[in-house]
């Protein structure tokens, strides 16, 4: 179950799309039946029902898959860009009525606010409580929520124009090398000493080593210095090239979810859009054919993520490896997690045991509160 609406003049939490899910989790349509993934995101194309649309019809929805379409104008791009004998209209405008409990449900004079989602979300959860059944568009109806059943005839692949431009991308970043090739992904939220292990452990069982830093500008430090970071960390290594990984690995295109991990830890993933492009578009052009991964003990969303990989990968010719954590002088594995706690109580005499000299360096002169 897709929601391409967002979740505006409210936090992740409290968006309509987190909010069913904990209905769901809590109430008898468990998460085994259905699980929310958010389709919607920043960018013109992506806030306009236009861009939804064009959203749509480049997605490849899975069998069953139901799109809640949340917008007084999306009748318009289902008359031009869909078919309507696929769609079910549904009017609850007046889920808004008073008398309600929520208190004030409008941010303005058109746009609910979280108490708002709250009231969508659980209508959304009282429909699909109900046997799903496709109606024929009534033109008196203003339908807020519109079920979408994604027909066959509407199958396409996951590509696009940036996706061409990003593999152009890829084959100007491409080094000839001979030998085995892998690869490693990394958020590097921020470079620790653990990652750096991962990268020489990897970079001895293949001949070159492409590693692609996470681009999606959602982490605790910026796109750019988290880049910069892995660069500096791995300048004295060689055959290793970092390269931004764009927006199809680890993105809000390819896996939402992932950005969600530190509000939402227990959803489910859906990692097939971001496996498949990375096994069929991008390790093809650069002649991967390994992939290396840090076990993961702590995060339950990476851990999906990472069987993800080790169930699809080795089926399209891509060996994967999966490392040990390295463990600190605190008996605990490193992570960048644990670098980012320490930060907020400024305590750099452990975080220099984590991270190596240009991350800490950079720590110091960007978040040291005592200089």
């Amino acid at each position: 179950m897709r929601l391409p609406c967002a979740g505006i003049f409210a936090e992740d939490s409290l968006t309509v799309e987190s909010q069913l899910q904990r209905t769901l989790n809590d109430l008898p349509l468990h998460n085994k039946l259905y699980r929310v993934l958010n389709n919607a995101g920043a960018g013109p194309d992506r806030t306009s029902w236009l861009g939804y649309f064009k959203r749509i019809l480049k997605t490849d929805y899975k069998k069953n898959d139901i799109v809640f379409l949340i917008d007084f104008l999306m009748e318009y791009g289902l008359k031009y860009y869909l078919n309507s004998k696929y769609i079910s209209y549904i009017n609850i405008t007046s889920t808004f009525d008073r008398p309600h409990n929520m208190g004030e449900v409008f941010f303005d004079s058109s746009h609910t606010n979280h108490r708002g989602y709250k009231l969508i979300a659980d209508k959304i959860y009282s429909i699909l409580s109900i046997p799903f059944v496709d109606t024929e568009h009534n033109e008196k109806d203003s339908a807020i929520i519109k079920p979408f059943i994604k027909p066959k005839k509407y199958k396409t692949i996951f590509r696009d124009s940036s996706l061409d431009d990003y593999i152009s991308f890829l084959k100007n970043e491409k080094t000839d090398c001979n030998g085995v090739i892998g690869s490693i992904v990394m958020n590097s939220n921020p470079f620790t000493l653990g990652h750096r292990y991962l990268i020489e452990k990897a970079r001895n069982q293949c001949d070159y080593l492409y590693i692609f830093v996470v681009e999606e500008n959602k982490s605790f430090f910026p796109f750019e210095d988290r880049l910069n970071l892995v660069k500096a960390g791995t300048s004295d290594i060689s055959n290793v090239k970092v390269i931004r990984s764009g927006q199809f690995i680890i993105s809000a295109v390819t896996l939402p979810e992932y950005f969600t991990k530190d509000t939402n830890p227990n959803i489910k993933i859906d990692a097939s859009k971001d496996v498949s492009v990375f096994s069929e578009s991008i390790a093809p052009v650069l002649n991967i054919t390994k992939r290396f991964l840090g076990e993961e003990p702590f995060d339950p969303i990476t851990n999906q993520y990472n069987q993800a990989l080790l169930e699809v990968l080795p089926k399209n010719g891509i060996a994967v490896t999966v490392f040990p954590r390295k463990q600190s002088s605190y008996e605990n594995p490193i992570s960048a997690s644990e670098v980012r706690k320490l930060l907020e109580n400024n305590d750099f005499e452990k975080i220099s045991k984590l991270v190596p000299k240009t991350t800490f360096a950079y720590l110091k002169e960007n978040y040291d509160r005592h200089v």
